[in-house]
């Protein structure tokens, strides 16, 4: 029933406001509610409602699409395809070598060339007013000379190993004195990869809350996609991936994202599903906004014929969407780790932390 009253949104008082003259001025008819409750301090959010019929243009409206398209030509032409250069970060861990494998499958499709980077930091020195601080300024010294060297001989290592993997392979690398995110962002201003992989694992100094920050970080700093390798990976994962899921929460930024992820899947040939989980039910608003971001990402000159729409009904978002992987044999996740304030990440785990700690299979974080 295109007549009924559904519910746009929920808006803090100030963006409620915005919203509701642009409606007006547009014709939109719009009833908020909650209003009193806000002023009396009861309420943090107004809701909004309109006619059904009017949900496509007033979310036109709200999203500002027309920009979106522009940022979205901006950015894909910024990718670097095809692929040319990959950078690997490394601490020399058992999961070092295998996410190093998968860089080279990755490689060997595009004959990129690979370099691999490894940041140390400044050994921690508890000094003290009752000592010769020569002492510690050598003592110091010792320990990055150490630690450089054994940090050469180990990269050596690893060359070595991946030579013989795949002997034609173009490596090279560099240490970094620097921390982790700090020295790899730096790393790849100057080499300018197309693509940055980092690995994921249980490191027994890392708390299980701390996982896979440094990628989250690095993710969100750099407009370099960012492939997170599980350490709980198999081989089996590391050949024949056909389809990769993105999972989207139906805004402006997603609309982006998907259309820079099918622009890098088409090369490969690997089939994006961009898929929304809706809890319990889908509502007219949720419904209106998926076949509006279908239809933006098929104007506009932006073709995306590798590109699968799926609009599911589930009781949370984790299951459903791990159900949807097995059941579509889904090798690659998709996700963009969206900001959020301080007080959101306290009181609610991040979904993208939450996969990426869940996952088997590789997950791709692309820029916010």
């Amino acid at each position: 029933m295109k007549n009924q009253i559904i519910l746009l949104g929920s808006f803090d008082f100030p963006r409620a406001q915005i919203v509701e003259s642009e409606l007006m001025n547009a014709g939109i008819a719009c009833f908020h509610e909650h209003e009193g409750a806000i002023l009396s301090g009861v309420q943090s959010s107004v809701d909004i409602r309109i006619n059904e019929a009017d949900a496509e243009k007033a979310l036109m409206i709200i999203n500002n699409y027309k920009n979106t398209v522009e940022v979205i030509k901006e950015r894909t032409t910024k990718l670097q395809l095809p692929l040319k250069r990959i950078l690997v970060a490394v601490d020399f861990s058992e999961h070092s070598l295998i996410m190093c494998r998968y860089a080279i499958m990755i490689a060997k499709k595009f004959n990129a060339e690979i370099k691999l980077v490894h940041t140390y930091e400044i050994p921690v020195i508890n000094s003290s007013p009752y000592t010769e601080p020569v002492v510690y300024a050598v003592d110091t010294m010792n320990q990055l000379s150490v630690m450089l060297t054994d940090s050469k001989r180990q990269m050596n290592s690893l060359k070595k190993e991946l030579k013989q993997i795949w002997p034609e392979a173009k490596l090279s690398y560099t240490l970094i004195k620097a921390m982790p995110v700090d020295g790899i962002i730096q790393t790849s201003i100057d080499y300018k990869p197309g693509l940055i992989f980092i690995g994921h694992h249980l490191h027994e100094r890392l708390p299980n809350s701390m996982i896979s920050h440094i990628a989250r970080k690095v993710a969100g700093r750099t407009i370099i996609p960012v492939l997170v390798i599980p350490g709980n990976i198999t081989f089996r994962n590391w050949i024949g991936i056909n389809k990769v899921l993105y999972a989207t929460d139906l805004d402006e930024q997603d609309l982006i994202s998907v259309t820079v992820l099918a622009e890098m899947m088409k090369p490969l040939k690997i089939e994006v599903h961009c898929v929304h989980v809706s809890i319990g039910t889908i509502s007219p608003i949720i419904r209106v906004r998926f076949e509006l971001m279908k239809k933006e990402m098929q104007r506009k000159n932006i073709t995306l014929k590798n590109v699968v729409y799926q609009l599911i009904v589930g009781a949370d978002v984790e299951n459903t969407l791990e159900t949807y992987l097995r059941n579509n044999n889904i090798g690659l996740i998709s996700m963009t780790p969206h900001k959020r304030n301080f007080l959101s990440q306290w009181l609610t785990p991040s979904l993208t932390n939450r996969i990426v700690k869940r996952s088997e299979i590789p997950v791709l974080l692309l820029h916010d």
